[in-house]
């Protein structure tokens, strides 16, 4: 209860100190006299001064994280540029975007965008031309970036990547060639986004029904993938490993598949999430799922402070939250109620931050994800199935290509047909910060009094 405590006041403070609201430092107030009122057994004043000290982390993080404008004028001002491409290039149809460490004119990070005919890999140091613009919100890929070079010409000077750099373009590249030579489009895309989170091959019109269905997440790594993963390696080396070389075995196959894919903030979340909850068996101390968010969140945010900037790292942590909320809640009707049940309240709980950062509000979304969702886990096992076989012989790829096809393109006609009803989507006002901050606090309040804090009712033995 105290970890569950002291977590939600480190998430109070990183709010406190990016909105300069006094209601979270309300909510720690409240947390501390429930501690007082519940009767630690250690000093209730450790437990105030433990609380107040999350807080102040809280406040220090988001102080120490908060984008920067360096330089402005100098950077405005100059068209041409050398750096080095520190992030995976993601090419979409008509650009591709990395994130780029310059060091000329001034030293800073920014989003390069490409003509999508240039290749580029992490690694490589460029020599460019173009113009820089600020970008209306911060688009924090994991470093200071808050501003967005837009490339008319480059040429590479050279390389620093590393070993593991070349592995994961290598990897990247393979995955990419053998389900394309394998998969037809629509469902190519979608299958490699399913096994990788690179949908940015994906044909524009595709792209939008799926967000126009409230079905963008597919295609982003997540717990699922890893869960999947761990469910893989449980049942092909259980029997001849013990409870510790498979937990050890599971944290590094897991690890390696979240650099793979490119540490992106949703499979970042769920990396972590997964290491702590397999932290805990094997040290025969299981915690509960939203005290392991909870941690999973912090420790993130002090790792990296603007990951609270992506838009796929909160909608991906309020999802969860939200899953695991309702999942206890629904045990007790029919399984295909339960997927309704869950994909409603999981859709319901990511409006506010949707609204926030796209304008856009799905109503057909809960149909759409129960319709898919026995679907997708097809598409994956196909996906991955049909890159075994490419690497026998192409005609063999093709043929079991076949499988992931087949659901990729089913997956894509339910996305389409969803979007087609009428009301299915709606534009709608941005709601500013505040207001959606304050529904995600108090709820996650209630959520963590609920669990953790609220004296149940025993049964009194007959």
């Amino acid at each position: 209860m105290l970890g569950a405590a002291a977590a939600t006041a480190f998430l109070a403070g990183v709010v406190a100190a990016d909105l300069h609201l006094l209601i979270p430092c309300a909510l720690v107030l409240v947390c501390c006299v429930m501690l007082l009122h519940r009767r630690w057994p250690i000093q209730p004043v450790l437990s105030v001064l433990l609380l107040l000290g999350a807080f102040g982390s809280g406040v220090l993080c988001a102080l120490h994280g908060r984008p920067w404008l360096p330089h402005d004028a100098t950077l405005q001002q100059s068209r041409f540029f050398e750096g080095i491409v520190v992030s995976v290039p993601r090419t979409y149809p008509t650009m591709t975007q990395a994130e780029l460490h310059l060091t000329k004119p001034v030293t800073t990070t920014v989003t390069a965008l490409f003509d999508p005919t240039f290749e580029i890999e992490e690694g490589m140091q460029l020599s460019m031309q173009g113009n820089v613009r600020r970008a209306m919100r911060p688009i924090a890929t994991g470093r200071q970036t808050v501003f967005v070079l837009d490339v008319q010409s480059a040429r590479v000077t050279g390389s620093m990547a590393s070993t593991p750099q070349r592995w994961r373009a290598m990897v990247q590249r393979t995955l990419r060639d053998r389900v394309f030579s394998a998969v037809p489009e629509p469902a190519g895309s979608l299958t490699l986004g399913v096994l990788t989170g690179d949908d940015a091959l994906m044909p524009p019109q595709t792209r939008a029904t799926f967000r126009r269905a409230g079905l963008s997440h597919i295609t982003a790594v997540s717990g699922w993938n890893l869960s999947v993963l761990a469910g893989v390696l449980e049942a092909g080396a259980g029997r001849w490993l013990g409870r510790r070389s498979l937990g050890a075995l599971t944290l590094g196959v897991v690890w390696m598949y979240a650099y793979l894919v490119g540490m992106e903030p949703s499979v970042l979340r769920a990396a972590m999430l997964t290491t702590l909850s397999m932290v805990g068996l094997l040290l025969g101390r299981p915690r509960a799922p939203l005290l392991l968010v909870l941690w999973a969140t912090a420790v993130l945010l002090l790792w990296n402070p603007l990951l609270r900037f992506q838009p796929g790292f909160q909608l991906s942590v309020i999802a969860t939250i939200a899953l695991i909320s309702i999942q206890g809640r629904v045990k007790q009707y029919p399984r295909w109620l339960q997927v309704f049940l869950v994909a409603c309240g999981v859709q319901a709980a990511v409006i506010p931050a949707t609204l926030y950062w796209f304008g856009e509000l799905s109503l057909i979304g809960p149909l759409a994800n129960a319709l898919v969702e026995p679907i997708v886990p097809v598409v994956m096992a196909g996906g991955v199935l049909t890159v075994l076989a490419a690497s026998v012989h192409g005609a063999l790829g093709q043929f079991v290509g076949i499988l992931p096809w087949l659901a990729g393109s089913l997956v894509t006609a339910v996305a389409d047909g969803c979007t087609r009803l009428p009301g299915a989507n709606m534009l709608m006002p941005a709601p500013s910060a505040v207001p959606v901050v304050l529904f995600y606090g108090v709820g996650l309040a209630i959520l963590v009094w609920d669990q953790f804090f609220r004296i149940r009712a025993t049964p009194c033995p007959s």
